[in-house]
């Protein structure tokens, strides 16, 4: 039977988005497993036993990293997020690299349903990701926001619960459009005033309905506003047309395909929502500056595969 030890945890921020409530967390304790010295984890300058947590851990470098479980160890090329649920035996180390890393981000948090009317389920949403763990080639930003989060970084936000608020927003959406798992929700009639909430809500639903023919009409109708409003919205809050958030969504669930399956560019031409491949490879080369053939070979060849 494990004895298990626990070291303070500190707890650093509360933020409630939707009908969840998160709680941030840094200098995580951590339950220590009490097993032979075989099932530690060694590194270069310490030594990591197996342990778990009670609540959920979440890690990004962008150097090649390692997580040992239980059964086995899993390893991720650089720009990973990884996110263990709580209770889960593990130890995670970056590896050997010649390069130093220029992010590597972790922080700890805990997710709790509370009692509001929310248009989006997001309680619902993220424990369903979270479930198994989560990890997903994201962009270096999310590394960039998670560390702002920690109150011991120089250009913190911990201090400023607006600004976190709003980058937790945003980091939410990266996680949820990076990940390989579809998301679906219900829409229901209520709206905040606040126009960065609404914002968070025309891009949930983009990231839900970018696969189809989904026009600023038909958003402004879900939401109950006017095609105006929506315009304004997000050029204010994301500085780009509608049909540019819209053509971001698509490209970024294009790249995670063509560095992560085997499908062919006409295949995911279709999956991310153009009926004709011409459309796709235009709209490709113009926001990454080459065809999908092409991305898909140095960047494959970037990572070693």
């Amino acid at each position: 039977m494990d004895i298990p030890s626990k070291n303070d945890m500190v707890i650093e921020n509360v933020i409630c988005i939707e009908d969840v409530k998160f709680t941030l967390m840094w200098d995580l304790g951590v339950v220590e497993l009490h097993l032979p010295k075989e099932n530690y984890f060694y590194n270069k300058d310490y030594t990591v036993p197996i342990h778990f947590h009670n609540n959920y851990e979440l890690f990004y470098s962008d150097i090649p990293s390692e997580v040992l479980y239980e059964n086995e160890t899993k390893s991720y090329s650089p720009g990973f997020l990884i996110i263990i649920p709580p209770g889960q035996k593990h130890v995670i180390r970056r590896s050997a690299h010649p390069r130093k890393s220029g992010i590597n981000a972790s922080m700890g948090f805990t997710i709790k349903k509370i009692p509001v009317t929310s248009d989006i389920p997001l309680f619902d949403i993220l424990t369903s990701l979270f479930k198994d763990g989560y990890a997903e080639k994201i962009s270096p930003k999310a590394g960039e926001i998670i560390n702002r989060f920690d109150p011991d970084q120089k250009d913190t936000v911990a201090h400023d619960r607006f600004k976190m608020s709003l980058m937790l927003h945003e980091l939410i959406m990266m996680i949820i459009n990076s990940s390989s798992k579809s998301v679906e929700y219900k829409n229901s009639v209520n709206i905040s005033d606040s126009n960065a909430t609404r914002a968070y809500k025309i891009n949930m639903i983009i990231s839900n309905l970018y696969r189809q023919d989904i026009t600023i009409d038909s958003v402004a109708k879900k939401l109950k506003l006017s095609s105006r409003q929506i315009s304004r919205i997000i050029r204010s809050q994301y500085d780009c047309t509608f049909k540019e958030l819209v053509t971001k969504r698509r490209m970024e669930r294009a790249s995670y395909l063509l560095l992560n399956s085997e499908k062919t560019v006409a295949e995911i031409s279709g999956e991310v929502g153009y009926n004709v491949s011409k459309g796709f490879y235009n709209a490709f080369k113009k926001y990454y500056g080459c065809l999908p053939v092409e991305y898909r070979k140095n960047n494959s060849e970037v990572n070693g595969k």
